[in-house]
């Protein structure tokens, strides 16, 4: 029965040591994947926001043009544009 025992404790030391190892490979592995799954969020988070800053800017450079026209159609019809001074077009 000692023989017995020895072999069996011994059996459950290398089945630890293998638990660990397997737990430490299981730790890297999710890692690795973490890593890998926020860098792809990252990546898609980072095309959201250029997206949305191209629409601010569109929003804001077509903002800007809507302004400049009706500030020029009122000047015309006021006929203080420079441009149109001359020419009665309204």
């Amino acid at each position: 029965t000692r023989q017995w025992k020895r072999k069996r404790s011994k059996r459950e030391g290398t089945n630890r040591e293998r638990e660990e190892q397997t737990k430490e490979e299981k730790g890297k592995k999710e890692k690795r994947n973490r890593g890998i799954e926020s860098g792809k969020e990252n990546e898609i988070l980072k095309g959201r926001r250029e997206k949305e800053v191209t629409e601010e800017k569109k929003n804001v450079v077509m903002k800007g043009e809507r302004e400049r026209k009706s500030k020029v159609t009122d000047e015309i019809m006021k006929g203080e544009c420079k441009i149109h001074k001359g020419k009665e077009e309204w």
